[in-house]
This record gives C-alpha cells, sequence and structure tokens, in this order.
C-alpha cells in the first residue's frame, strides 16, 4: 500500500511538471524571447561574435527565434504589437544597461556629435546632459546648432556647461529653420573630428553607448554605424497614438516592405522587445536612422553628405543606399543603447499637414531617385536570404489553371513539382489558381508575392483589372502554345522570359527581340524513381496521355499493330477520352492519377510517347512524362525532337518518325531486354543528375539573379 501512495504521488508530481512544462511551452509561442540577465546577455554576444567564423550557426539561430515567436513582419506593419507581459519598464532598462560589459578599445580619434534644435529647449537639455553623463571618453566636441529657435535657454543651458565643465561646445546659430539635411551638413563642414555622430536632440545616450561605437567603428572604420533605439515612457497627450510601444524597440536598423507600388523603408521589428534575440545581434542592415548615426567624416563628404531636397524624413535613408551602392557597408550595434522618443523633435519643427505633405514630396523623391536601385537590390537580398533590405523570406506566385490535385492540367503538377525544390532550397510560394487571379485582383499583395510565375498562355497578368506593379518581379514561363503567348497584350514587359526549349527560345528572339532563357520541364526525382514489383501495374508497354479530338502519332501506331505483334505482350494506355480512340478500346485502362505514375513506369519496359504538333512539337517541347518515365528507370520510345539531342546522351532512347520505325523499334526493345535495360539506366542517370526539379530551381534563381546582375540601377 505505501508503495502505491508512493507512485501515485510521483504520479502527481510528474503530471504539475508536465503542466508547467505547457504552460511553458505557450508562453513560448505568445511571447518573444526574453533577455533577462547580463550573463544570457553576454551568451549573445558570444554567440554574434561567432556568426563571422559560422553563418550555419547565425541561420540556425534564427530558426529557432522564428519557431518560438511570431515574425513581427507577418504581422500588421502599422498595428502596435501587443506585448503579453514580461515588458521591461524604463528604469529596469537603464539598470540593465548600467550591467553590460563594453569591452575596452583604442580608439582616440576626435568625434564631432551634432545636435539639432528648434524650440525644444526640454528635449534637447536631457539629451546633452545625458551625453555627457554617459560618455565616458574625452576626445570628443559637441556641435550644437540652434535651427532658428525662439527659446533662449537652451542657448543659456549650453553656454552654463560650457562654462562649468571642460567640455567643448561649439553652438552654430541659423536665422532660418534649415532642414534636417542642409543644417547637418552645415554644421558637418564646422566639425573639428575626423568621425562625425548626428544624434537627434529627443534621444538619451544610455551608460556606454559610445563605447560600444568604437569597438565596431575599430574593426570597420569605413562602416555607417546605427544604434539600438528604445522608446521611453512617454506623456499620454504628447503621443496619444504611440504610447504603447513604450519601453519596446524603435529601431534597430531600416529595412524595406512592400506597400503598394513602393518599397517601404520602416524601422523593422518595431515594437520588439528591448532585449529580444534578434535586437541583440550586430548585422549589416540596409540604413540606419539619423537619430544616432557614426560616421567617418571623409566618408560623410565623399557620399556628398545628406541630399538637401528631402525635408524631415528619408535623407538618413538616402546617404546609407548613397553607402551602399558605393560599396560600404551600414551597420547596426546592439550594444549603443539610446532612448528615442521619436517624431519629438519634429513636431516641435513643422504642423501636421507640413509633416503629412513633406511624407509625399519625400516618398516621390526616394522613389525617384532609387526605385530602380531598391527594387533590384531588394529581390537579391531576399534571393540570396541576407536579409539586409528585407525581412521576410522570397514568395514566388505560380499561376495555374486549377489548384487540385485532381486536376489532369499539366501546369498544376508543373508548378506543385517546381515549388517543392524552391521551398526545400530556403523560398515561399503560393499557387494560384486562374479564376481567383482573374477575380480578386488584390491576391497578389494580400500574399505579399515577390515574384509570379505565369505557367499560362490564356492568362494575361497584365489585364485591365490586374494590380500587379513594379515591385513584383514577373516571369513568364512557356512550355507549350507558344503562339499563344504573343497574342498577350504586353508580352515584352515580363522581366524574364523562360521557355522549355532553344527552339522556341531563338522564336522570341526572332519575333520580338526579347532575350530569353531555356528552362525545361524536369522530373521529381524523390517522387519518381525505381519502385518495388506491383503485378497490377506491370505492362511491357505502356501509353499516358489524354485524348480531345486531335490526333495523336502513338495512339494511332498501337491501334495499328497487328494482333499477331500484340498477342504475347502486355499493352496500357492510360489517359481521358483514350477508350473512344478508334482501336484501342480493349487495351483503354481508364484514367490514373498522377500519384500512381511512379508505380506504373517503375513497372513498364517501355514507355510510348508522342507530342502534339500544335501544342509541343512544332517548338520542340519536350513534354513532361519523358523525364517522369526515364526517371524510373524505363525505356523511352518517342517521336522525335531536335532537342533530345541536346538534352538527353547518345543512346539513351529511341524516337520513331513514322510506322515502320515505330514497330521495328518496339519489337527491337522488347526482343533485346539488357540493350533495353542499358538504355533506361542511362536515361534515368541523366535525368537525376540534370533534370530533377531541384535542379530547375536552381537553374530558376540563377537566371534571376543573372538578369538582376544584368540591369543598369
Amino acid at each position: 500500500m505505501e508503495s502505491i501512495e508512493k507512485l501515485k504521488l510521483e504520479n502527481q508530481k510528474l503530471s504539475k511538471r508536465l503542466e508547467e512544462l505547457k504552460l511553458r511551452e505557450e508562453k513560448l509561442e505568445q511571447t518573444w524571447v526574453l533577455i533577462t540577465s547580463t550573463k544570457v546577455y553576454k551568451f549573445l554576444q558570444i554567440l554574434n561574435q561567432a556568426k563571422s567564423r559560422s553563418k550555419n550557426l547565425i541561420n540556425a539561430l534564427r530558426n529557432l527565434q522564428f519557431g518560438l515567436q511570431d515574425d513581427i513582419a507577418t504581422q500588421s506593419k502599422f498595428t502596435p504589437y501587443k506585448r503579453s507581459g514580461n515588458v521591461l519598464d524604463e528604469d529596469e532598462i537603464v539598470s540593465f544597461v548600467k550591467k553590460l560589459e563594453n569591452k575596452k578599445t583604442k580608439f582616440s580619434r576626435k568625434i564631432s556629435i551634432i545636435v539639432l534644435n528648434h524650440n525644444s529647449y526640454e528635449y534637447t537639455s536631457k539629451c546633452i546632459s545625458a551625453l555627457i553623463k554617459n560618455t565616458n571618453y574625452k576626445n570628443y566636441e559637441i556641435i550644437y546648432v540652434d535651427n532658428g529657435s525662439h527659446d533662449i535657454k537652451t542657448k543659456s543651458f549650453l553656454e552654463k556647461i560650457r562654462g562649468g565643465r571642460k567640455i567643448k561646445i561649439k553652438i552654430l546659430e541659423f536665422k532660418e529653420n534649415l532642414s534636417f539635411a542642409m543644417a547637418n551638413n552645415l554644421a558637418a563642414k564646422k566639425a573639428s573630428g575626423e568621425y562625425l555622430i548626428f544624434l537627434n536632440n529627443d534621444t538619451i545616450p544610455l551608460n556606454g553607448w559610445l563605447s560600444a561605437l568604437f569597438e565596431q567603428i575599430e574593426k570597420r572604420p569605413d562602416s555607417i554605424l546605427g544604434s539600438k533605439l528604445i522608446y521611453p515612457k512617454r506623456n499620454d497627450n504628447e503621443f496619444p497614438d504611440s504610447t504603447s510601444f513604450d519601453c519596446t524597440i524603435q529601431h534597430q536598423g531600416i529595412k524595406f516592405s512592400k506597400i503598394d507600388n513602393f518599397l517601404y523603408p520602416e524601422n523593422f521589428d518595431r515594437g520588439d522587445h528591448p532585449f529580444s534575440v534578434e535586437s541583440c545581434f550586430k548585422k549589416e542592415i540596409a540604413a540606419v536612422t539619423g537619430a544616432c548615426m557614426f560616421v567617418k567624416k571623409a566618408l560623410f563628404f565623399k557620399l556628398g553628405g545628406f541630399y538637401e531636397d528631402y525635408h524631415y524624413g528619408y535623407e538618413d535613408v538616402d546617404f546609407c543606399l548613397k553607402a551602399k551602392k558605393s560599396g560600404f557597408k551600414t551597420e547596426y550595434v546592439p550594444t549603443s543603447i539610446l532612448f528615442h522618443h521619436e517624431f519629438a523633435s519634429q513636431k516641435m519643427v513643422l504642423e501636421k499637414n507640413q509633416i503629412r505633405d513633406n511624407r509625399a514630396k519625400n516618398k516621390k523623391l526616394l522613389t525617384l531617385r532609387w526605385a530602380s536601385y531598391l527594387r533590384k537590390e531588394y529581390l537579391l537580398d531576399k534571393i540570396e536570404k541576407k536579409f539586409v533590405f528585407s525581412s521576410t523570406p522570397l514568395k514566388f506566385g505560380l499561376l495555374v489553371t486549377e489548384n487540385n490535385e485532381s486536376s489532369f492540367y499539366g501546369d498544376y503538377f508543373t508548378a506543385m513539382n517546381l515549388s517543392k525544390y524552391l521551398k526545400q532550397i530556403g523560398y515561399d510560394f503560393i499557387l494560384i489558381d486562374k479564376k481567383t487571379y482573374n477575380t480578386d485582383p488584390d491576391i497578389i499583395e494580400k500574399e505579399d508575392i515577390d515574384i509570379i510565375i505565369n505557367l499560362l498562355s490564356n492568362l494575361d497578368i497584365f489585364n485591365a483589372n490586374s494590380k500587379i506593379n513594379n515591385q513584383i518581379y514577373k516571369v513568364a514561363w512557356i512550355r507549350n502554345r507558344l503562339t499563344d503567348w504573343f497574342s498577350q497584350s504586353d508580352f515584352t514587359k515580363y522581366d524574364l522570359i523562360l521557355t522549355g526549349s532553344t527552339i522556341a527560345s531563338n522564336e522570341i528572339a526572332k519575333t520580338t527581340g526579347v532575350k530569353t532563357q531555356v528552362l525545361r520541364l524536369g522530373a521529381d526525382i524523390e517522387n519518381f524513381k525505381k519502385s518495388e514489383r506491383n503485378e497490377e501495374f506491370s505492362f511491357d508497354v505502356v501509353f499516358v496521355g489524354n485524348y480531345f479530338g486531335v490526333e495523336r502519332k502513338a495512339l494511332t501506331y498501337l491501334s495499328q499493330l497487328p494482333e499477331k505483334f500484340k498477342k504475347n505482350i502486355k499493352i496500357g494506355v492510360f489517359g481521358k477520352n483514350i477508350g473512344n480512340y478508334p482501336g484501342l478500346k480493349k487495351i483503354w485502362c481508364g484514367e490514373i492519377g498522377y500519384e500512381k505514375l511512379p508505380i506504373l513506369y517503375s513497372n513498364s519496359k517501355i514507355v510510348i510517347e508522342d507530342h502534339l504538333e500544335h501544342l509541343t512539337k512544332k517548338w520542340d517541347f519536350i513534354n513532361s512524362r519523358i523525364f517522369e518515365a526515364g526517371a524510373c528507370g524505363a525505356a523511352v520510345l518517342s517521336d522525335e525532337l531536335m532537342e533530345f539531342k541536346r538534352v538527353f546522351p547518345k543512346n539513351s532512347y529511341l524516337t520513331y518518325s513514322n510506322y515502320s520505325e515505330f514497330k521495328s523499334k518496339l519489337k527491337y526493345l522488347l526482343q533485346n531486354q539488357s540493350e533495353r535495360q542499358i538504355i533506361g539506366s542511362r536515361l534515368m542517370r541523366n535525368i537525376k543528375e540534370s533534370h530533377s526539379y531541384l535542379v530547375r530551381a536552381n537553374q530558376l534563381i540563377n537566371y534571376i539573379k543573372q538578369e538582376l546582375n544584368d540591369r543598369q540601377s
């Protein structure tokens, strides 16, 4: 009895522990991973140092993080992140930052810290007081820019500091309120430091903010650095729409998101926990905010400084893009930490309608200057999985007739096979059927598709109802019906045109002048492969296809075989309506599901193929069944295409051009088992090596990269 009670007690303990673990798992799914101790933070710093030695490690950690928490980029881009507990307050953040160990550096270069002010004494005084208090470095100067202010409080405050401490403060006074770009450019010219820091007056530098930047700039002296900026606790009346972000990340770098026809620069993962895993890694980034930007003075002027046609918006993004295009890096430093009110200084300078008008003008200017470059870099960034310009994986949308496993349309299975391997090499995808595309013009934007691949000659993606825009990369993949594609209204507007044969590619170049690439069909070799013996699907000769009233050479020749020839062999024909083909009713086996084709091909000695003149033969498009049957080791006997010689090795297939050849070669294959097996093995090996859909997926990616890299930005 005693032992039973003990077991019951142990069982209760285990049950309780299990419940605790379940609760913990649920909590991890709902909240961001939190860093709650300096030891953990230090561990992440060590991991970050390993980043340069092991890209696999950082990718593994990212995958782990995304498994534990929702990616904020997939949520509404403008909806505040709803935090679910474990939120730090401002004092806890300050206390935490004080405990961080910043590596001592030998950096001794002079720094010029530029602070603009326009009637913002309250913010500016707090900013400069915190700067002085939390800057454990002597060789710096503050350049205070009075940008047409009316009050004298700030200047008096600075005079008092300048008189009482050994801190060099330069005061520049402008009679009018100049733009952010113009005022900072003028101040930079007056700077005596070798390095510049542009610092918004509504920031509060925290302990070690500058030494962390020194540590990184020693490693990369020609980089542009940005800090981690955190929202402080703010006044609800002053910031009625954004206090839900208080004590969360405001900035850990700038990335881009597609919104309508614009690549929108945004502080990615805004609203994240201030010490989430992602925010604790140093990283290359597309741009950093001008609220705290560290750059070598010589580099700043080499790049032309801030572009002065902007007015309080995108000056920093534009500058960083100039740096990127010139080959310089822009990096985020997670241990340089400041509070940032964001827009507080702008609100002191501009009225609401001015802010709105400026944003529209700045957006137009950024598009004019950078649309082509950004589109190229944004896509290449996603393709190469760098996540410098973007936060989300590359996503393909494939247009098909029907998105249904029971479909008999070949485009569906082609799209599914290609997509499977696009997913395998790290990309997302969605199949969109023709009806959905035509009835829901917003589908491309809703699904956040980057690259659209049209497999349909009868779907004009540029039709009047289409909302496909310049940010979407557009691919046409022509696998049949070449002349039908020419009837599309804007056929030449595709970014990339792929064809299934060399002849088709040459014809398009001749007719339209457009350069194309050859991407043939292939086989899913994980599915189409040698399988175990299956008596139900064992045939000597087999044909798979459909019949819609147009003569098929293979079916005609099969029907003409004499009964004596067919007497001792098992022939099976599969496909829609083939029972209606003259002379084939007895050997018609009905329709066959795509999932059963690998079993059929593996258990068939010879697979007969043909190509319909109006669909594929005229332009030498090799149909998918040849690749799939070949991948299963079957010997293929097909009508002749010139493309075969370019694609398959010699003696890996047999062809016919008339009934006499068809009959004699079929007889030869039936009577010569060893030769038949050699032919099948050669073709199977070639398809596995050169014509799998994994190969096709990589070819597609390389073609897109090549086309993008060939462009002039």
